[in-house]
């Protein structure tokens, strides 16, 4: 667990060199979940949950906004440069959020957002952009005349 704060902060002080945010005083807790859980989690919109309802892709990591926190997916490989990539992501959404972010923007341009500082992360390490699933574009869309 230490290793994997370590890399946190490492992470967190490029985000925020990067995208302008402050470096945050406290990190976001970390926690693990199983894939079908993740899954769920992101794309559950009815209770109780029809899970074969649910697009047909892994998630590897979400942030909870609010609990202010980041779940991956348990087997997660933080030591890759890849996942690694993920938390940019996801403590993209965690500085939006220390920012006041969530609630006047549109979901889809923080997600778009946090796209393109993850994808910096992968070319500055030499990797190629992730491509991304159509449900997560869908899901993402702005409302025309949303901020």
């Amino acid at each position: 667990m230490e290793k994997l704060l370590e890399t946190l902060r490492i992470v967190a002080t490029w985000v925020a060199l990067n995208t302008g945010y402050p470096m945050p005083d406290v990190l976001p807790v970390v926690q693990f979940r199983s894939g079908e859980e993740m899954r769920q989690m992101a794309f559950c919109t009815e209770t109780p949950c029809r899970a074969e309802n649910l697009p047909a892709i892994q998630i590897v990591a979400l942030y909870e906004h609010g609990a202010r926190r980041i779940l991956l997916r348990e087997g997660t490989d933080f030591y890759s440069v890849e996942h690694q990539g993920t938390l940019v992501h996801e403590l993209t959404h965690y500085m939006q959020e220390m920012a006041g972010k969530f609630g006047r923007y549109c979901v889809g341009l923080l997600e778009m957002e946090a796209y393109e500082i993850e994808d910096k992360w992968l070319k500055e390490h030499g990797l190629p952009p992730i491509r991304r699933s159509p449900a997560i574009i869908m899901a993402t869309q702005c409302i025309p005349g949303q901020t």
